[in-house]
């Protein structure tokens, strides 16, 4: 529980995701060199070939990812931010979380800013169909 404190701190991400930062935490475990098969990775160790982790991402880092043509519309942006958060178990994807609407998504077409992090505050969303009022 350490290491998921120290992320959760670390990157100012909500408590209330701890469940997903030890997710994250057990998968990067997992793909990690053990000293128990002589410092390799175990399914490097099992399969006899050198384990890739080239898709390994900093966590809580802002990412774009891309919105299929069919549930966008012909002027509406062809990317949303979101806050890359875990792997997802079932396929090569990344789990990412928009802090405004509060919703998780499961995407392998992601642009990722490594270097931009999350500063834990959210971005508020401006309606443009009601007129803003002047200070």
């Amino acid at each position: 529980m350490n290491m998921a404190r120290s992320m959760l701190k670390g990157r100012k991400f909500p408590n209330e995701y701890w469940a997903k930062v030890v997710a994250c935490i057990v998968y990067v475990i997992n793909i990690s060199p053990t000293k128990i098969v002589m410092s390799r990775v175990p399914e490097e160790a099992y399969l006899g070939m050198p384990s890739n982790v080239s898709h390994l991402r900093v966590f809580v880092c802002v990412d774009y990812a891309h919105v299929p043509k069919e549930i966008r519309g012909k002027l509406d942006e062809k990317s949303e931010k979101y806050v890359f958060n875990s792997y997802s178990e079932q396929s090569k994807a990344y789990k990412l979380y928009n802090p405004v609407i509060k919703r998780t998504i499961i995407n392998r077409d992601v642009v990722f800013k490594g270097q931009e992090s999350w500063n834990g505050t959210v971005d508020k969303i401006v309606d443009a169909r009601v007129p803003l009022m002047e200070e």
